[in-house]
This record gives C-alpha cells, sequence and structure tokens, in this order.
C-alpha cells in the first residue's frame, strides 16, 4: 500500500509540472480555501490570460490497471459537446503560447473509436494527449484504455474546456487540437512531434 501511495503522490507531481507546461497553466488564479493554519496564495504574476488549472488534474489517471478512475469522478462522464462534423476545416480555440503538446478530445462513442483507431499512428507520433469529455461508465473508459493501450487517455469533466470550444465554434468531437491552438477533425500527415 506504501509503494502505491508513493507511486500515486509521484505521479500527481509529474502530472502537475507537465501541465503546467502543456497548457501554460499559471498560478495567477489559484484559489485557496483558507483553513485555520494556512495563510492565503500569494499571486506572483497575474497576466490576465491564465487557464483554470481544475478541469485538467484528471490526468493524473494512469494505467487500465487502477482499481479505481479517480477518487470523486463519477460516471457516466456527460458533456455539452456533441459528436458531430467541425463546420470549418480548422478553428483557432486557443493562443498557441497555451499550448506546447497537441491533444485531443474524445468519447467512448464508435464514431471516437473509429477516429482513434484511424488516426492512432499520427496521434502517437505527435505525442498527443486524449481528454475523454463522454464516456457511459468506468468499464466503458477503462476498455477503451486498454484498446488504446500506451496513448494517454484520461476523463476530463471540464464546462471551461466546453465553453471555450462552443464559443470558437468548435462545440464537437471527436476533435484534435494542436501545439498551435487550432482545432482539426482531418489529421495532417505530416504531423512531426507536438507542432503542427
Amino acid at each position: 500500500m506504501f509503494k502505491r501511495d508513493l507511486w500515486v503522490s509521484l505521479a500527481c507531481t509529474l502530472v502537475a509540472a507537465w501541465l503546467g507546461l502543456v497548457l501554460g497553466t499559471r498560478l495567477s488564479h489559484a484559489q485557496a480555501v483558507p483553513s485555520a493554519n494556512s495563510s492565503a496564495v500569494t499571486v506572483i504574476h497575474d497576466s490576465g490570460e491564465a487557464l483554470p488549472l481544475a478541469p485538467y488534474i484528471s490526468h493524473l489517471l494512469a494505467g487500465t490497471d487502477q482499481p479505481g478512475v479517480l477518487p470523486g469522478l463519477v460516471f457516466p462522464l456527460r458533456t455539452q459537446l456533441r459528436a458531430g462534423v467541425l463546420p470549418q476545416d480548422e478553428v483557432q480555440v486557443f493562443a498557441p503560447r497555451w499550448m506546447t503538446q497537441a491533444v485531443f478530445v474524445v468519447g467512448d462513442d464508435d464514431v471516437s473509436v473509429k477516429w482513434l483507431r484511424h488516426n492512432e499512428a499520427k496521434l502517437r507520433h505527435m505525442d498527443a494527449w486524449g481528454l475523454v469529455v463522454q464516456a457511459r461508465d468506468t468499464r466503458h473508459f477503462k476498455a477503451m484504455q486498454k484498446l488504446f493501450e500506451g496513448m494517454p487517455l484520461a476523463p476530463v469533466q471540464s464546462p471551461w474546456l466546453e465553453q471555450r470550444l462552443m464559443e470558437k465554434g468548435a462545440g464537437v468531437f471527436p476533435l484534435l487540437i494542436q501545439a498551435d491552438g487550432v482545432a482539426r477533425q482531418i489529421v495532417p500527415s505530416q504531423a512531426g512531434g507536438s507542432n503542427p
């Protein structure tokens, strides 16, 4: 049990660092719940363009063998995004400075699974991370992780992400958001690394 707790603690630290790099998350909007023994959070820099960290904590998931998916995460995962077709070939959804790595948004539906199968090699080549925004239950989510073993897939419940995508006209999945902040459904053939 101690080894597992140590591993989870290490994974949490590594994921928090990764999230800071991938999404350019800053501490400027961090909120603390003060307790009798704690002090308020000191804001070091506030650019006015910080992203909320909470929706991305779900990346703490690390594999199909974990008995629980994430403490506090409730299935089914539901989203306001819809399985569908992006109305344009490309939609700018994030500023490039927020992105250091490609991410893709999927559900556990048949269309998303087919899209992942079709684009799996390209997504792996890009080192893209998957955000699963819709899943019927833990079993379906874990089956999806097992089907695409080694590809980072994490459950996400993020009203902020949903709102951002819908405001930009990209409220559908499956969807790839490359390091340039542009959302696409057709994954480019010449995708190299994490750049478009």
